[in-house]
């Protein structure tokens, strides 16, 4: 996925003069070519992600497109009131690019495991939030981060194409949109379970549909790459369908995508009409396991077979 953002953003750099990319620490891997198609717009800033946003935000309200680039613990957490002061407060419009999110880094322990992320981001006004599943998404949004009105979190998860669950299907899925969600399955329109994941659990959660219908319960997965805003309407019309609603995400359970939706069904629809809701997440505390993400899904049963065997128990389902 990082590789597929930052490609992405050299290809629109080099014609629009506005986009300005900041690496905070991290070497890019393409750094030789952003110096060459972005020339002055290229800045390499070490250890100083508070100074960076507070520059961003100067860039922005110069006509600027600011994309900042770094670990997702350290863009959101270090620098989270120059975030909301400098840049939201004030309607300057950042790009944070938070790669290894999640899970993606937790061999480095859990000063680098960001499973707080989407809840700070969340509680902050004119922040979007973007959580792709793969390479193929984030090609497909990175344009259309340019003129959005509002600052973006980009949340890049490991790997642009899926090692764990199945990979999206794009000939027949619709065409990414920032701000909606996206069917990955068919199934009958009378589900007995819906599925709404985000970023890397969404494949996972493909499987696990997948593996379900095989036993003839049907289920579809509602993909939400856009936490902020919520595609309310979307979520309201699936989870209408269905007896049991889970939320999964690669975050705790504090504040993450399941939170934004609960909060939006039981503001939309009357009690008495609302589905089974379960969260599928991690535990809302620190994780101090070391080891590669597989190990640590697994550690967390969050693997599509755990998952899978999981819920056949629960509904006591053989």
């Amino acid at each position: 996925m990082r590789n597929a953002c930052l490609e992405s953003l050299i290809e629109l750099g080099e014609f629009d003069e506005r986009i300005v990319f900041i690496s905070v620490d991290q070497t890019t891997g393409m750094d030789e070519e952003f110096r060459k198609k972005f020339k002055d717009r290229f800045f390499f800033e070490s250890i100083s992600e508070a100074n960076v946003v507070g520059l961003a935000s100067g860039l922005a309200s110069e006509g600027f497109i600011p994309y900042i680039f770094n670990h997702a613990t350290f863009s959101t957490r270090r620098c989270y009131e120059q975030i909301i002061l400098d840049a939201c407060l004030q309607n300057r419009n950042i790009r944070l690019i938070g790669m290894g999110a999640g899970l993606a880094t937790s061999h480095l322990g859990p000063t680098h495991t960001s499973l707080d992320d989407i809840s700070l981001m969340r509680s902050i006004p004119g922040m979007t939030i973007f959580v792709p599943a793969d390479a193929h998404e984030v090609r497909s949004i990175m344009p259309q981060t340019l003129d959005w009105n509002e600052s973006i979190y980009i949340r890049l998860c490991k790997y642009g194409i899926p090692k764990y669950g199945e990979s999206l299907n794009y000939k027949e899925l619709a065409k990414p949109e920032l701000g909606k969600g996206l069917i990955l399955n068919g199934g009958n329109v009378k589900n007995e379970i819906l599925f709404v994941s985000t970023g890397a659990m969404s494949p996972i959660c493909l499987e696990v549909s997948n593996n379900l219908i095989k036993k003839n319960i049907a289920s579809r997965v509602l993909h939400i790459s856009c936490i902020k805003p919520l595609d309310e309407k979307t979520i309201v019309e699936e989870s209408k369908k269905v007896k049991r609603v889970y939320f999964v995400e690669e975050h705790s359970g504090n504040g993450g995508l399941g939170t934004a939706c609960i909060e939006a069904l039981v503001k939309l629809i009357e009690p008495r009409n609302l589905p089974i809701m379960k969260k599928i997440c991690l535990p809302n505390e620190f994780i101090h396991n070391y080891g590669d993400q597989k190990s640590v899904f697994s550690l967390f049963n969050l693997l599509p077979d755990q998952i899978t065997s999981k819920l056949l128990q629960e509904m006591r389902w053989k």
